[in-house]
């Protein structure tokens, strides 16, 4: 007759506590990556909304009439700017600091103008940067009846 064997009991008991703590140390760090990812799209939903925010202002101000001089104005070409921002806009944002800033170019045949708006941003992973482009045209409205 053989003796019954000891200590299996243990060893099983401990191989079942490291696959748990396996299991917890996955769980914890599909959390942190998650945790960092919703940040991360938070910001670039942010910096998103921040340029599309100025872009259609920049549309209201172009069909009020702000940027448009009736006609090609002279010495502005392919390059040239109408208007730009003279400084960033910042703002700060859950630890993030955002700045905006625009230009508009002209694109006078026929009578159009090109809007540009870019966002940057600095966080912990570092920096990021988005644009937005939009070409506006003028439309004389007294002459929209023409048609």
């Amino acid at each position: 007759m053989s003796k019954p064997a000891r200590g299996y009991m243990l060893l099983e008991a401990l191989i079942a506590l490291l696959v748990l703590a396996v299991g917890l140390f996955a769980g914890l760090r599909l959390a942190s990556v998650s945790i960092s990812s919703s940040a991360e799209a938070k910001a670039r939903a942010f910096a998103q909304y921040y340029a599309q925010d100025k872009l259609e202002s920049l549309r209201t101000l172009i069909a009020r009439g702000e940027y448009h001089s009736g006609s090609c104005p002279a010495g502005l070409g392919a390059g040239s700017l109408l208007a730009s921002s003279s400084s960033a806009d910042t703002i700060t944002m859950q630890g993030a600091v955002f700045s905006r800033s625009w230009q508009l170019a002209p694109y006078c045949d026929p009578q159009r103008q090109a809007l540009k708006v870019w966002v940057t941003w600095q966080d912990k992973t570092g920096t990021h940067r988005i644009e937005l482009e939009s070409m506006q045209a003028w439309s004389d409205p007294a002459r929209s009846r023409e048609r």
